[in-house]
């Protein structure tokens, strides 16, 4: 299900406007807000390519101004080898890391491999922050290095053979608290996870403000 909630600068939500939601580039819907400013719409997962551009779009009217955002989408149900692990990274927040393309306990070699990265607080809520994301080594010689926030929190990198031994995803938020999680690489054909990890399903949620949408959301 996506699900966008359109609020005024202070917080409040709006109600019974009117938000489109465009699928690669197809307008699947539009839906008017509830009273507590949400609009919603089913979508099976199997419709969807692998990888989605998805848009909700509230055009404005007499009072408030036009809203939009725009963002890329992993099918997860497209994938059949997808783990998750979470770590906590500061008092009441956990960083949630989805991998796509492992199998069961490990990584194949070689190949791309995408993170999907959400902050949560204790409670389950997405966290809009900023974070860094790092793939590090043992010896602290950091293979990859990339920001992100709750609208760009998709990142891909291929482990080659230099990458062989202890690697760590690190996640660091913008008090630079961190949370890391250790793995081995493996030479041929895998990286063995540390970690027991579970598959996820895709679930979406849009939070929409008066001038800006901000990006979706794993749950």
């Amino acid at each position: 299900m996506l699900v966008a909630k359109l609020t005024d600068n202070n917080g409040e939500p709006l109600f019974y406007k009117p938000v489109n939601f465009v699928v690669n580039g197809h307008v699947i819907a539009t839906v008017r807000t509830d009273d507590k400013g949400d609009a919603k719409v089913k979508i099976d997962p199997e419709m969807l390519h692998d990888i989605n551009v998805i848009r909700a779009i509230f055009l404005g009217d007499g009072e408030y101004q036009n809203s939009y955002y725009t963002k890329t989408v992993i099918n997860t149900s497209k994938y059949s080898n997808v783990a998750t692990f979470e770590s906590l990274i500061d008092k009441d927040k956990i960083a949630k890391v989805s991998i796509v393309n492992v199998n069961s306990d490990s990584i194949e070699y070689g190949k791309e491999i995408t993170f999907i990265v959400t902050l949560i607080d204790g409670k389950g809520n997405i966290l809009d922050e900023d974070y860094t994301f790092i793939i590090r080594k043992e010896d602290g010689n950091i293979l990859f290095l990339d920001k992100g926030n709750m609208g760009s929190n998709i990142h891909r990198y291929s482990f080659k053979q230099d990458d062989i031994g202890k690697v760590s995803i690190v996640i660091k938020d913008r008090n630079r608290n961190e949370a890391k999680t250790t793995f081995n690489v493996i030479p041929e054909f895998s990286i063995q996870l540390a970690y027991i990890v579970f598959a996820i399903g895709l679930s979406i949620v849009f939070t929409i403000r008066k001038y800006r949408l901000l990006t979706p959301r794993f749950l």
